[in-house]
């Protein structure tokens, strides 16, 4: 009897390995958005299905998608608070090996960098592993990444907004 389930349990644990590897080895891009900040929760949204790049319409969207968020944070007012520290050095954190970061800056109502990623594949592996840090999931205030701005190189822009954690 226990032979039996044994065999069972090793049919249906070899097939799962099976089906979990057909599914990580599939050759698409993969593509990270994560919802605006909420009450709730940060929400991530993994896509398997191959990425579209943006046409120019919508990366000028994307653009003042950024602008508008940026200059609402920028409307806040400069500010140096005990959690600005805290939010510089996890914005930091993002920028791993390869990865750029400009623009960064601190207000009364939060802090926020952009980054440069190779490509839409880079930034969807990097994204989804950077919200899974503790660093990340500590910070109480809300999160926010902008949509991906494809540059004219190819590369791509993303701002995170890290609001005030009040």
């Amino acid at each position: 009897m226990i032979a039996r389930w044994f065999v069972v349990g090793s049919a249906v644990l070899v097939g799962g390995l099976i089906a979990l590897l057909v599914i990580v080895r599939r050759d698409t891009d993969t593509a990270v958005a994560i919802a605006p900040p909420s009450d709730a929760a940060v929400v991530v949204v993994v896509a398997r299905e191959p990425v579209q790049h943006a046409a120019a319409p919508d990366a000028a969207r994307d653009a003042s998608e950024r602008d508008l968020a940026l200059e609402t944070l920028r409307a806040s007012g400069v500010g140096d608070e005990s959690w600005t520290g805290q939010a510089t050095t996890l914005l930091d954190s993002f920028a791993t090996a390869g990865v750029s970061i400009s623009d960064r800056a601190c207000f009364i109502g939060g802090c926020a960098a952009t980054f440069m990623f190779a490509s839409d594949r880079e930034y969807g592996m990097r994204a989804a592993q950077f919200v899974e840090t503790d660093a990340y999931r500590a910070w109480t205030g809300g999160k926010r990444f902008t949509s991906p701005e494809r540059r004219a190189d190819g590369r791509i822009a993303v701002t995170l907004l890290l609001y005030r954690p009040d």
